[in-house]
């Protein structure tokens, strides 16, 4: 039974692109219908599980956010080469 439980993403990530593609979804509609579906199914777990939140795992869940953001802010930062606004910013751009 758990290995079937394991299983079921990889089954609707199968299926998404197929059933999407027969009813005439675009790809934004697929994104749409992840986020929706997972809130959905994760709010009905949660209020069927009510786990319990103690304060270790608050703190890691908030580490492992922010250094997430870390990691995407440090990804979005353009390189000297792609990006040379003046020559007194960047001088090996213009040389």
């Amino acid at each position: 039974m758990n290995l079937l439980i394991a299983l079921l993403p990889a089954l609707g990530w199968g299926l998404m692109p197929l059933i999407t593609g027969k009813v005439g979804g675009s790809p934004a509609n697929q994104i749409f219908g992840i986020g929706a579906g997972t809130t959905i199914i994760g709010l009905i777990v949660f209020l069927v599980t009510r786990p319990a939140v103690n304060m270790t795992g608050f703190f890691l869940q908030s580490f492992a956010v922010l250094c997430g953001r870390l990691v995407k802010s440090a990804n979005s930062f353009p390189s000297n080469e792609s990006a040379c606004p003046t020559p007194t910013h960047y001088p090996r751009c213009f040389s």
